[in-house]
């Protein structure tokens, strides 16, 4: 959160310590995630939307100038993502959201 939110909301540049944080971050998620189709046991839980949401903003959030953190490169972050996109009723709706968001980040 402190590395996206503080620079979009009041147009600061973003921080490299925290964009480090945040991979730091990403890839021991990624690493949870490795041989896993969920981030607890094996059926969707909140801990599975609460992170759905916060890759989906990063995901949308690539458009940002100077943003430099790519969900992407992580494979086992992808394939969740992936599923996510397939198990999660609302996913649909989500994402237009997320579209919107990126519509205001591509105006900044």
């Amino acid at each position: 959160g402190k590395y996206f939110y503080k620079p979009v909301m009041s147009k600061t540049p973003f921080d490299p310590e925290q964009r480090k944080q945040l991979e730091t971050q990403l890839e021991l998620f990624n690493t949870l995630l490795a041989g896993n189709n969920f981030v607890i046991g094996e059926t969707l839980t909140l801990a599975d939307l609460a992170l759905l949401a916060t890759i989906s903003t990063i995901d949308v959030a690539q458009c940002l100038k100077d943003f430099n953190v790519n969900v992407r490169k992580y494979a086992h972050i992808q394939k969740w993502y992936e599923n996510m996109r397939a198990v999660t009723p609302g996913f649909k709706e989500n994402q237009e959201g997320c579209l919107e968001m990126k519509k205001f980040f591509e105006g900044q």
